[in-house]
């Protein structure tokens, strides 16, 4: 039997709901880096905000924020006030989505919602779920992850 190596200590770690400055570029800057390495190409995340136009300090009524990367459009947040929904402001603020993301090369989009929320919107917006997982927000509450192909803008 031989000796094996000691153990390496456990690293130093730090938990912030603000990162310090600069730590997100760092790890956007080190992502890009390793995919050049590994594919060629820069892994390059740009995040956007479509918002419903409102007047200067008036409160915010709708809106969406994603993010775009190796080619796949990410819906972070989208948000319609109760009293202006069912207008189609959500449908094209996502719509408005999905053409950006096909304008930055997009092939994909995907996104999550709560089983209460926004799962039929989505499915009608052409997304299919794929995948339920259970939550701690009450019984039968599900996280679905939804996804779509991007048609390209050359085909449109």
């Amino acid at each position: 039997m031989s000796a094996s190596a000691p153990r390496p200590s456990a690293p130093a770690l730090f938990v912030s709901s603000s990162p310090p400055p600069g730590f997100v570029a760092a790890l956007l800057k080190g992502l890009d880096e390793h995919t050049l390495a590994a594919t060629g190409q820069l892994y390059r995340e740009e995040t956007f905000v479509i918002g419903l136009d409102r007047a200067e300090g008036e409160e915010v009524q709708a809106g969406l924020t994603g993010k775009t990367a190796a080619g796949l459009l990410q819906i972070s947040l989208l948000f319609v006030k109760a009293d202006l929904r069912g207008q189609g402001i959500g449908s094209a603020l996502l719509r408005r989505a999905l053409q950006l993301g096909a304008e930055r090369g997009c092939v994909y989009a995907c996104v999550d919602t709560f089983s209460f929320q926004a799962r039929e919107f989505y499915e009608r917006e052409g997304f299919e779920v794929l995948c339920e997982i259970d939550t701690t927000l009450g019984e039968g509450i599900k996280k679905i992850f939804l996804g779509r192909k991007l048609q390209p803008l050359e085909a449109r």
